[in-house]
């Protein structure tokens, strides 16, 4: 469980694009980002998260989900 901190946040209050992005790659091993194996990436904006939102990230296989309240917020696609 990830609390969403102001330092997330755009100009509007809510999460900025790029930390959803964030967020997710920290799952990645990291040797598969750097050794420059991935091709492509899809990225699906659901529902906005704010300040303290408590969120979750769910990852299956190359696929992972940012989470609130049981709902997807973000999709996030890999292809290696």
């Amino acid at each position: 469980m990830n609390i969403v901190k102001l330092s997330d946040l755009d100009i509007v209050n809510h999460a900025n694009s790029v930390k959803y992005l964030e967020w997710c790659l920290d799952f990645v091993d990291s040797k598969m980002i750097m050794s420059k194996k991935l091709k492509s990436f899809e990225m699906n904006y659901l529902k906005e998260v704010s300040l303290n939102d408590e969120i979750s990230i769910a990852k299956n296989e190359n696929i992972f989900t940012i989470n609130k309240d049981n709902k997807v917020c973000f999709a996030l696609e890999l292809e290696f």
